[in-house]
């Protein structure tokens, strides 16, 4: 073979040429099982197209695909869906290119490998990939035989096929704004864009085509003013449709969203897809009464308006319309819905400061303090505000004297504010964490100042936004009695807000902001019960449930809410309401996925109101790839039964399963069944299914398995015999009571005394009283009481003892045993145990129930034969009680001991773990406390990528030394740094919920033992250290970390909530928010009175 191609090789010839072509020939064997081709020569002259042709005729172009394909039966057409293209049951072999090889043009010489014939044939394309092709051509087949060469003759094809793949167009960006030019990206999957290729937007939109390739188009899109907005269906010339979506320009919000009769102010237009234009654009507040002096526009989507508000204006809310004419597309005019503006009554409220530059000008704020070491801060700040944009910012260090622990800052207002028809002033205010609290003052004209009680102070604890109200009434306080002694209400010339406590501010500081007077009673409040939506839906699948939220007015007054139709693939029902103070209403949130393509969605919903604020909700959709129905069981017929019956025939229905030859089934534990009929793909027959009296009650899991496949359903019930059965109740059935109660102890003359009495009883006429005294010795700390059954008890189908006992208000405990017989007529048997169960220290009848998979600790052994060291539940004589401890009781009442069911026991639950923390190196013994904790199981934790089980069994008493319902002790070995989770598993198999403890790597003493882990750190990767420190008795502190010039980079607050160790987290952020660099940096950790409370050093590196 290699003979051959050196003699096809011009002896002038390349040697690249050589290399290219030996390398062709190694790469194309042995593609397919019994076919090797060995040499694809002929079919490719070095660039030029061979005389293979498409149907049309055309010669497929240098570098079109040509197939090799092996026909079972007849030749199959292509399939767009299956790999490489090639339909039915035919078989893909190779892959060449037209023009890539050597030899004479139209043949194809092929040698085929061990194996008596294969039927091959040839398939071409009109382009160099099959994702990109459009149209293909067959030859006739041929039989490969032998192991001899083959030179096929393919002058044409024999047959010929034209395909057209599927056509999406999509486009970047898939929406625009009506008024907007911009560019946009339309991509074709079946790549058959050409320059002559055309494209439909529909109307108002005008089409200028950029450079193309067969796959993109560079567009650029000019939408009229007037476009209709909405989702339209956009088509090319060549082929293809998709979704284009326009948007109409809307106005969002105006703020502020209120302005007072015979008052000025400056108002900003907020729109969203607007073309707003200076000189341009004006601005119409609708409704009369108020005049546009001047618009300023300060963005696209942002206009400033300076307004005058006529004293006659009517108190209404009036919509506000901004016009913009657009060069050649037309005149953009937005008018808002309620994000409009309000006229207020000069009686109904007013702003005192909203603190940006109208109420209180820029240098009319001061501040103040009391001692002349709280060094006060304050800046108007554009960082976090509640309203508009800017709010004051106020910080301060602790204060040295608790007397004089007070500082703060003023506002001279620009007009004098008369306040007389106003019974509340309401401000908002992020607090600093601390436990300070700041009062409002106001001050007159000719200088009297007046503070609120300490009674109206408020807690700048909340770090949150939050409105404070402080009513006027309280604003009594006389701090100056100015010129005449009282306030002047009618001519309010400054405020105050003075925080009083010794500690420094923490955090950031405070911010407070929209300081505004108001007639509480009559204030409405917007509220939503719900912030954020999440839908899923599957494209070209049914719409998701619809989902609500609730807007009310939580104020007083009349609210009148709306917001804007989101249009598209979400609609919002109703738009608008008017609510009364405390009333609501729903609004219905659907969301129709209709031609809506894969991927995520997002709309912020903004519900806006007058002068009850307003909410936003953000809804948010996932349209998910279509999928087939996932196999499951989906009936039982008959779909319950009861424990200890058998159903002679079952019909069991699936769906999307393919049922056939052998099946097994498994119903779970204490069901069995005979023979499994399958009848169709979805439907079979189980006969004889038995139901144990131990089958556990409720809803079963079935599984199906068939080969590797597994098929479950929750699809049949067991359904219980009986929910209890009575042991004892003390009436004299069902024990002997004059011989059938004993009395043992570990020391005869501690033996408890007990008695049936009839002078009180949880059920019926009896109880059981037990008195005993204190025990000095805690190894002989126990006594019994017990009872020998008329007749021996079955349990099998039961699964819990429950017992009610009366306390004597004392904490005691108790095991609960049972003693079985070994055989029907033996006085002999086992006796288990449960583990200690705690009685509670009330005076009130009580359950304790104990499952019966608890009791399982092996007191004594049987004597006969039979014994067989296990419980035999079909054969119980007798039960106990065993009262552990030191401490005695004058009265214990027992009564009705009875069987009952696990689904009545209550699930795990730890409610806290003591100590709170470990640390590293050491043991720790913790005690966790909580209810239904059970009698033994297993304790597990988890952190650090490690996980650790103790469990209570015998072999490891020395890590779990006690066990109860209510509480376990438990000693761990030493452990790593790092939070770790802990939940309990019951010997039931029920688990308990998860809590938390942090292993912090050492005690610390003094400012020397102070350390910081781990060190180094990396806060590139998201890493933290941990500076630990010994308060020595503060409750607050401030941890200072400087580089190693003493320059203080960051600021660090800690205040002791009693939950750990002394710890002060450091992400490696500076106080400007930056990340700091590789290097050293020192700390100094100080408390309120500048003691030093430790120090060490921090190396940062980054990776």
């Amino acid at each position: 073979m290699l003979k051959e191609l050196f003699k096809k090789i011009n002896k002038t010839g390349s040697i690249i040429l050589f290399l290219l072509l030996l390398m062709m020939a190694l790469s194309t064997q042995a593609l397919a099982t019994g076919v090797n081709i060995r040499m694809l020569e002929q079919v490719n002259v070095p660039n030029a197209g061979g005389t293979i042709s498409d149907d049309q005729g055309i010669p497929l172009p240098v570098g079109s695909v040509v197939q090799i394909i092996q026909v079972v039966g007849s030749v199959d057409q292509a399939d767009m869906s299956k790999a490489h293209f090639v339909g039915g049951d035919d078989i893909w072999i190779a892959d060449v290119t037209v023009g890539l090889g050597t030899g004479a043009p139209g043949s194809l010489y092929i040698q085929n490998g061990s194996i008596s014939e294969k039927t091959i044939y040839l398939r071409g394309w009109n382009a160099t990939s099959l994702a990109s092709a459009t149209k293909y051509g067959n030859s006739a087949t041929k039989s490969v035989t032998g192991l001899s060469p083959i030179t096929w003759d393919v002058p044409s094809f024999a047959t010929a096929t034209s395909i057209t793949p599927s056509e999406t167009l999509t486009f970047n960006p898939s929406s625009l704004y009506a008024g907007d030019e911009a560019s946009v990206v339309a991509t074709n999957s079946a790549g058959t864009f050409t320059s002559a290729t055309t494209f439909n937007f529909g109307s108002g939109i005008a089409v200028s085509k950029g450079s193309n390739t067969t796959t993109t188009y560079n567009l650029s899109l000019a939408v009229q003013a007037s476009a209709a907005s909405g989702s339209r269906s956009i088509s090319a010339s060549t082929g293809g449709a998709g979704n284009f979506t326009i948007n109409s320009p809307s106005i969002s919000s105006v703020s502020p969203q209120q302005g007072t009769q015979g008052t000025a102010t400056i108002a900003t237009i907020t729109g969203v897809g607007t073309h707003f234009k200076n000189g341009s654009t004006t601005v119409v507040f609708n409704g009369g009464g108020i005049t546009v002096n001047s618009a300023t526009v300060k963005s696209a989507t942002q206009v400033e308006v300076s307004i005058t508000i006529d004293p006659a204006a009517s108190a209404t809310t009036r919509t506000v319309t901004v016009t913009t004419p657009i060069v050649n597309l037309g005149t953009e005019s937005v008018t808002s819905s309620t994000a409009g503006f309000q006229v207020v009554s000069s009686s109904s409220n007013a702003i005192i400061d909203d603190f940006e530059g109208i109420y209180v000008p820029a240098d009319g704020y001061y501040s103040y303090e009391a001692a002349g070491d709280s060094l006060p801060t304050m800046e108007l700040s554009t960082k976090t505000y509640h309203e508009t944009a800017t709010s004051m910012h106020f910080a301060y260090k602790a204060a040295s004297d608790s007397k004089n622990a007070w500082r703060g800052f003023g506002g001279i207002l620009t007009n004098l504010k008369d306040i007389t028809s106003y019974d509340t002033i309401s401000f908002w205010m992020k607090g600093d964490g601390s436990t300070n609290t700041v009062k409002i003052q106001l001050k007159d004209d000719d200088g009297t100042n007046w503070a609120a009680t300490d009674a109206a102070a408020v807690s700048t604890a909340d770090t949150d936004w939050k409105e404070y109200k402080v009513p006027i009434s309280s604003i009594t306080k006389s701090l100056n009695p100015g010129a005449d002694g009282s306030l002047e209400k009618t001519k309010i010339a400054e405020y105050q807000f003075t925080f009083v406590g010794k500690n420094g501010s923490l955090n950031d500081g405070v911010y407070i902001d929209y300081v505004t007077l108001e007639n509480a009673a009559e204030t409405p409040a917007l509220s939503v019960n719900k912030t954020t939506l999440n839908f899923t839906a599957q494209y070209g699948g049914v719409n998701p449930n619809s989902q609500t939220v609730s807007v009310s007015n939580t104020g007083g007054g009349t609210l009148s809410w709306s917001t804007s139709d989101p249009g598209n693939w979400l609609s919002i029902s109703p738009l608008s309401g008017t609510l009364g103070a405390g009333n609501g209403e729903t609004l219905t949130f659907s969301v129709d996925v209709t031609g809506v393509a894969t991927g995520d969605y997002s709309y912020s919903a903004i519900i806006n109101s007058i002068d009850g604020g307003s909410s936003t909700i953000v809804v948010n959709l996932n349209v998910t790839e279509p999928h087939a129905l996932a196999p499951k069981l989906l009936s039982a017929d008959p779909a319950s039964a009861t424990q200890g019956t058998t159903v002679s025939l079952m019909t069991i229905e699936a769906q999307d399963t393919q049922f056939s030859g052998t099946l097994s089934v498994d119903f779970g534990e204490g069901i069995t069944h005979g023979n499994v009929t399958v009848i169709d793909d979805t439907t079979l027959t189980v006969a004889d299914v038995v139901l144990a009296g131990s089958a556990s009650a409720g809803l079963k899991l079935i599984k199906v398995t068939q080969g590797s496949s597994v098929i479950t359903g929750e699809i049949f019930t067991v359904i219980e015999t009986t929910s209890s059965f009575v042991i004892d109740d003390f009436e004299g059935d069902l024990v002997d009571p004059a011989n059938g109660y004993y009395r043992e102890a570990a020391l005869k003359d501690y033996k408890p005394t007990s008695e049936r009495t009839s002078k009180e009883a949880y059920e019926k006429d009896y109880s059981f009283s037990v008195v005993y005294g204190s025990i000095s010795d805690p190894a002989n700390a126990w006594r019994l009481v017990g009872a020998v059954l008329n007749d021996l008890k079955d349990i099998s189908s039961y699964n819990a003892i429950s017992l009610r006992i009366k306390g004597d208000g004392q904490p005691h405990q108790f095991k609960f045993q049972l003693k079985d017989r070994d055989s029907a007529t033996s006085d002999e048997g086992d006796n288990f145990a449960s583990n200690p169960i705690d009685i509670n220290p009330t005076t009130n009848w009580q359950e304790y129930t104990i499952p019966i998979a608890n009791i399982g600790s092996r007191v004594n052994e049987g004597s006969t034969d039979n014994s067989n060291g296990t419980l035999d539940k079909q054969l119980i004589k007798e039960y106990q009680l065993v009262f552990q401890g030191e401490s005695g009781t004058s009265g214990l009442l027992l009564d009705y001991v009875i069987l009952k069911n696990t689904s009545q026991i209550e699930d795990p639950v730890i409610t806290s773990i003591d100590p709170n923390h470990g640390i590293y190196g050491r043991e720790t013994t913790f005690t966790l406390t909580g209810s239904g904790l059970g009698n033994g199981g297993e304790i597990k934790i988890e952190g650090q990528g490690i996980t650790s089980i103790y469990k209570s069994s015998a072999d490891q008493e020395s890590r779990v030394s006690a066990w109860s319902i209510n509480s376990i002790a438990f000693t761990v070995p030493r452990m790593e740094v790092g939070t770790k989770t802990i939940s309990v598993k019951r010997t039931d198999g029920k688990e308990s919920n998860t809590i938390t403890f942090n292993v912090v790597a050492s005690d610390v003493t003094g400012v020397s033992g102070s350390y910081n882990y781990p060190n180094p750190f990396n806060p590139l990767a998201g890493e933290i250290t941990k500076i630990v420190f010994d308060p020595q008795g503060a409750t607050s502190a401030t941890a200072y970390i400087m580089d190693m010039t003493t320059r203080i980079v960051g600021k660090l607050s800690w205040t002791d909530d009693g939950s750990g160790p002394s710890e002060i987290e450091w992400n490696g952020v500076s106080a400007f928010s930056e990340k700091l660099g590789d290097g050293v940096y020192l700390y100094r950790v100080i408390d309120s009175n500048n003691k030093l409370l430790g120090k060490g050093k921090i190396l940062i590196i980054n990776k």
